[in-house]
């Protein structure tokens, strides 16, 4: 894996698959796995320094090859997963208050 040297994401600042962001303490890890036996890739979110999945962003949607990008929408208001071709398989979906 690759950590970047970031500690935020927004629509210009992003991470592509294979790379991850940490947590500050390290103790979390957000990035791209394939379970076992799988091609499919996942966005997760882990638990450091044991790979437990927490979370999974595009469980429901999964990228086909090593394509996709985590990003802050355009607008600022949700998290996104994009694959390849620069369609959001996966968005936060945060409403605006």
């Amino acid at each position: 894996d690759v950590s970047v040297a970031i500690d935020t994401i927004t629509s210009t600042q992003f991470i592509k698959d294979p790379e991850t962001l940490s947590s500050k303490s390290g103790n979390f890890t957000l990035g791209f796995f394939s379970p076992e036996n799988s091609t499919n890739r996942y966005v997760g979110i882990w638990w450091q320094p044991q790979f437990t999945v927490v979370s999974v962003l595009n469980r429901d949607q999964p990228l086909k090859d090593s394509s996709g990008v985590v990003k802050i929408s355009d607008d600022g208001n949700d998290l996104v997963v994009l694959n390849g071709k620069k369609e959001v398989i996966w968005t936060s979906d945060v409403p605006n208050i």
